[in-house]
């Protein structure tokens, strides 16, 4: 017999005349002590990742020993005849004694409670909260009525019970055309759904999704400018945005002195977003390991996952033609209203100041002189065309922090003096700035703008790029930005919430390099992503397989899903939900059977995560292995997977990238991966309803 605290894998693959749970041992059961010594239960119970045991305590007297003994010895009796199960216990239970009912249904709600998984964002309509207070509180009704079972075994359909179904994960799960909410949320069936036996739950879509995001639930962005986006679509609703995959949000964008943190719905990401740099905000400064963390950027670094720059192609038409050197006034312009920079640009400027240079600032600071008369002051680009240099000094000096000031003076014509993100030459056609840092003094620098100044042909050198197409690494370096930042933000979701690979520079989801899709052969074998065979463990040969349809398709259904194997000794169902291949394998395994998968991976490095997790990586792609039990699993000498089955298993393939862009990744579970195999580790649960 099975001693098991009554949780989810239960009714897996046990019979319940098998089954007793240990609460009820604890409650009926105490272990005596003997010469004044702890002994422990020689039970073991396991649960989830963790084992507690069973502690006896110290007998008062024999007479007492004696009784618990007794105890044992008629409990032993009565599960060896197969007639304690799990709900009907309360009978054996009253019949010792009828006070412990109450304290043996406490100690199995608590069994029963929600496993402690990471939360996720939800942003549920009030509707949605109550829906979930309703199924919580109506599965603690039933309790004392329900009987595990699993749906394609021993749910008993053919008795008429009521079925009662749980999803004990914090994602929402679908199945049989409805809705299961996480977290508890339950379905109950008067009539067993017949026609929803071979279906397998999913939590996004019954098919691989598609990179396109058709058919798919959308992207839904809540920006929060207070620090934490409340958990209740009630207070932001959202609102489609334009992009070419389903995205919503509840922002306006606004990114400056300001940032907002963005939650993406149903996970638990935080994405910081603001075009301010990390010296005014150091929350914005990028934390390489944040990623463990689900936290994510998008800033005007671009080592954020969602890059947001000042330039884009649409505001700023860098190319355009120079200022005309003979009419422009030969000095140059500051432009600037905070005094205060931490990159101490007002010595800078100061210092410059007091050289022969001609420094105009008609501006709040350092302010010498008036705008030029019949200029708009408020049009900075029409009174940069005045000037033959423009003094793009930034507020503060960071990598990748290069903003209007730049983009705006190259847009007007002038010839922008640059002082600001160290980094800056990665960012610019050649040519097309003078860089303060290259010069050793403020004096230095000044003499040689006033050299230009004075020389027609060597100030137009700094313009010719004007007039040639744009270099290729600007233009694939800035291409991103056509797309709006909110969309790619919901592009980058989409692609890290199913496994699609995400091109980081230039910000599109991509295929993985072994695309998620099952297909099967003429014979019934899966030939992609892998390729199945079956053999006789014994001797090594290939066994004869059998199906229904004879077709080679990538459409897995009802009708091509299952194959028998040796002469339907074993039966073997795929399913393709969620982009990930099932295995759901039954039958009599007195011969032992041999599964070899042939897998797209390079080299035959197969390491073991846990007892039932294994992973097969090479440079490009990881391929996880899940299985519902611990069996054999190794690595032929040509690469493939071989795996003994001996047993009822359930066997789960992920493929997905590597990911190469977040520090140590390689060799850390991804969030496509971390959640399918949460979806594998905590099925639905099933129940039987015993009505009186």
């Amino acid at each position: 017999f099975i001693i098991h605290p009554a949780q989810k894998s239960i009714h897996h693959f046990l019979p319940n005349s098998t089954i007793i749970t240990a609460n009820v041992i604890k409650n009926l059961v105490m272990i005596p002590k003997l010469s004044g010594r702890k002994v422990d239960n020689p039970f073991r119970i396991h649960k989830g990742r963790y084992r507690r045991r069973i502690k006896g305590k110290y007998g008062e007297s024999v007479f007492h020993s004696v009784i618990s003994v007794l105890a044992c010895i008629c409990a032993l009796f009565v599960i060896i005849y197969g007639t304690i199960n799990f709900t009907p216990y309360e009978n054996i239970i009253d019949s010792f004694n009828p006070a412990l009912d109450t304290s043996v249904r406490r100690a199995v709600m608590e069994d029963l409670k929600l496993p402690k998984l990471k939360k996720i964002f939800k942003a549920k309509t009030n509707e949605q909260r109550e829906d979930i207070k309703r199924s919580r509180a109506e599965f603690k009704h039933l309790i004392g009525k329900l009987q595990p079972c699993r749906l394609d075994r021993d749910c008993d359909r053919k008795k008429g019970h009521r079925l009662l179904i749980r999803n004990v994960i914090p994602e929402n799960r679908h199945w049989c055309g409805k809705t299961i909410q996480g977290n508890g949320g339950v379905l109950i069936f008067d009539e067993y759904p017949e026609a929803c036996l071979r279906n397998a739950s999913y939590l996004f879509s019954s098919r691989p999704p598609s990179i396109s995001g058709k058919d798919m639930p959308p992207v839904e962005l809540y920006w929060d400018y207070s620090g934490a986006a409340s958990d209740s679509s009630e207070e932001s609703k959202t609102v489609p945005f334009e992009c070419p995959i389903p995205c919503r949000t509840n922002g306006n964008g606004n990114l400056w002195n300001v940032m907002p943190i963005i939650s993406v719905k149903d996970t638990p990401w935080e994405i910081v977003a603001t075009m301010e740099g990390e010296q005014y905000f150091p929350e914005a400064k990028i934390d390489g390991e944040a990623y463990q963390h689900d936290r994510f950027y998008a800033t005007t670094s671009f080592r954020s996952e969602v890059p947001m720059p000042y330039f884009s192609w649409a505001e700023y038409k860098i190319n355009d033609v120079s200022v005309d050197y003979d009419t422009a006034i030969k000095g140059a312009l500051f432009l600037a209203n905070n005094c205060a920079s931490l990159s101490d640009r007002e010595s800078l400027v100061e210092a410059l100041m007091q050289t022969k240079l001609r420094v105009d600032s008609p501006s709040g600071c350092m302010h010498n002189v008036e705008p030029p008369t019949g200029i708009d002051q408020s049009n900075t680009t029409q009174i940069q065309r005045q000037y033959l240099f423009y003094l793009a000094f930034e507020n503060q000096r960071a990598d990748d922090y290069i903003t209007e000031k730049l983009w705006g003076s190259l847009r007007a014509g002038t010839l922008p003096v640059y002082f600001g993100a160290p980094n800056i030459r990665k960012h610019l056609p050649q040519k097309s700035a003078i860089f303060a840092d290259d010069f050793k003094s403020p004096q230095d620098l000044a003499d040689y703008l006033i050299r230009l100044s004075k020389s027609k042909d060597l100030y137009n050198s700094y313009h010719k790029w004007r007039e040639e197409k744009l270099e290729e690494t600007f233009v694939k370096k800035y291409e991103f930005t056509k797309t709006h930042s909110t969309c790619r933000i919901c592009k980058f979701s989409y692609a890290l919430r199913h496994g699609f690979a995400f091109d980081y520079i230039s910000q599109e989801i991509r295929e993985p390099h072994v695309p998620h899709l099952t297909c099967r052969n003429k014979i019934g074998l899966v030939s992609h992503p892998f390729k199945e065979y079956w053999l006789s463990l014994s001797s090594g040969r290939p066994l004869k397989v059998e199906s229904s349809m004879h077709d080679k398709t990538c459409s897995i259904d009802e009708t091509n899903r299952a194959l028998k194997i040796d002469h339907n000794m074993v039966t073997r169902s795929i399913y393709d939900q969620d982009g990930v291949t099932d295995f759901d394998i039954d039958g009599n395994f007195q011969k032992g059977y041999m599964l070899k998968l042939e897998t797209p991976i390079s080299g035959s490095n197969l390491t073991q995560i846990d007892s039932n997790q294994y992973w097969l990586q090479d440079s490009t792609s990881r391929l996880t292995i899940l299985l519902s039990e611990r069996i054999d699993t190794s690595v032929s000498e040509d690469g493939a997977l071989e795996l003994v089955i001996h047993l009822p298993l359930r066997l789960r393939i992920i493929l997905e990238d590597v990911d190469h862009f977040h520090e140590g990744a390689w060799k850390r579970h991804s969030y496509f991966g971390s959640v399918m195999k949460q979806d594998f580790s905590f099925p639905l649960q099933a129940f039987k309803i015993i009505d009186d």
